[in-house]
């Protein structure tokens, strides 16, 4: 008999390895891996009745299918298989996370060990590529490679917590190395990445800002400034002076990030409420073919964003956000915030036993909207692996919530518990 939460575990830990081939061997992984997942969770849902426990994953598809509906009918800026493209493309990584969430799988001693082991692998590949100059022959970005030592650090960091919820101090020692190795990306956004998990692996204490001090928030100020001041010069060339010495406003060829965030708000503005619809704007396929929306606003005409030169178009992943409207983002950020409450039960828990876990998840979501800022990591396998680690961390406050529901009924936290299947945690096929 199949298990699921044994095969969602197989499928995190293949993952996790397809990672380090994902960018020239395999780029199409991570769209196999969700296809996979979509199938488990319906053989799951007929085989074992769980309709209900994966309540969040057919909402995320009526979702996307009004979003789709909408693009086609009402909206004409790109054709039907390439909006059918960005649905996809675009719920990768809320597939990734509901269907390990709604599983919530439990990790076997055997299981972190293998987690420790590939996740090690990982980092110290893509730190040993960095450190030898071949990142654009494996990753073909830096970042990618900076991006692996990070997962490498919190995938190994989540696998050597303890039964009490300790992570000894030469597993402290190993995420640390894999950490300051990611550095050799050189990327703004990864160093306040780095900065971040400083914080949460050295210094963060449950309860933290509860009593503020004005020790307390002059390390919560101080730690702001630094995250700031190390992603400095990428958010002065992402968004003031691009290619330029000095900011110049006439030198829009070598500002396309900066002409996507500020053509931003002005879509979601004309098209009220629902956006611009898929593949229409700082997406794929709305540079694969190219979306008639870009000349409207005249960005057509930008260097990076024109259609001989689309390079830039998906440089900015909050930019996509114009596609789903004022509704989208308000549900993207209801879905953050969905999340983090989970987080914050295991503390509620019991904040000494999973003060690491909350931290691990807490950096993900961090990781997630850093590098939306500048990129779209998030819809690509490195996001989608993050996103099925915080599933499984999110998974796990929810499998705890239904052995004592107490926390959560006194609490803001909604109870999502699926009471017919409360009495196992395993489920078969």
């Amino acid at each position: 008999m199949f298990r699921v939460d044994r095969i969602i575990i197989f499928l995190y830990i293949a993952s996790l390895a397809c990672l380090l081939v994902s960018k020239t061997v395999m780029p199409f992984v991570d769209e196999l891996a969700t296809v996979f997942l979509i199938i488990l969770a319906i053989i799951d849902s007929v085989v074992n009745h769980r309709w209900k426990q994966y309540s969040g994953l057919w909402a995320l598809f009526g979702i996307m299918a009004f979003y789709c509906v909408y693009s086609v009918t009402l909206l004409h800026f790109n054709s039907v298989p390439y909006i059918l493209l960005d649905a996809l493309l675009e719920a990768k990584p809320f597939v990734a996370f509901f269907v390990f969430f709604s599983i919530a799988p439990h990790l076997t001693r055997k299981d972190t060990l293998l987690l420790r082991i590939a996740s090690l692998t990982i980092g110290c590949i893509a730190i040993l590529t960095m450190a030898a100059g071949l990142t654009k022959i494996l990753f073909s970005h830096v970042f990618v490679a900076g991006a692996l030592a990070f997962i490498g650090a919190i995938g190994y960091w989540y696998g050597a917590i303890d039964d009490n919820g300790n992570l000894s101090k030469r597993d402290r020692f190993i995420v640390m190395l894999l950490l300051c190795g990611g550095l050799l990306c050189t990327r703004s956004k990864y160093y306040g990445c780095f900065v971040l998990s400083i914080f949460f692996l050295f210094l963060y204490r449950p309860g933290i800002l509860q009593h503020v001090s004005l020790k307390h928030l002059a390390m919560v100020l101080s730690l702001g400034i630094i995250v700031i001041a190390v992603a400095w010069n990428k958010i002065s060339y992402y968004f003031i002076t691009g290619n330029s010495d000095v900011f110049d406003p006439n030198l829009m060829s070598s500002m396309a990030r900066g002409a996507l965030l500020i053509t931003t708000p002005l879509i979601i503005w004309d098209y009220l409420p629902f956006g611009s619809g898929l593949a229409s704007y700082a997406s794929y396929p709305s540079s694969a073919n190219y979306s008639g929306l870009y000349a409207e606003y005249s960005l057509d005409k930008i260097w990076g964003l024109s259609p001989t030169m689309p390079d830039f178009i998906t440089d900015l992943y909050f930019a996509s956000l114009a596609q789903v409207g004022i509704v989208g983002i308000i549900l993207f950020i209801y879905f953050w915030v969905y999340a983090y409450r989970y987080l914050k039960f295991l503390l509620r828990l019991d904040a000494a036993k999973y003060k690491s876990v909350f931290s691990i998840g807490s950096l993900i979501i961090c990781f997630v909207l850093i590098e939306c800022v500048g990129g779209n990591t998030f819809v690509q396998p490195p996001g989608q692996v993050a996103m099925m680690l915080l599933g499984i961390i999110c998974g796990q406050g929810k499998r705890l919530m239904r052995q004592d529901p107490m926390p959560a009924q006194n609490s803001d936290i909604p109870d999502t518990t699926d009471h017919s299947t409360a009495k196992t945690i395993r489920h078969k096929i």
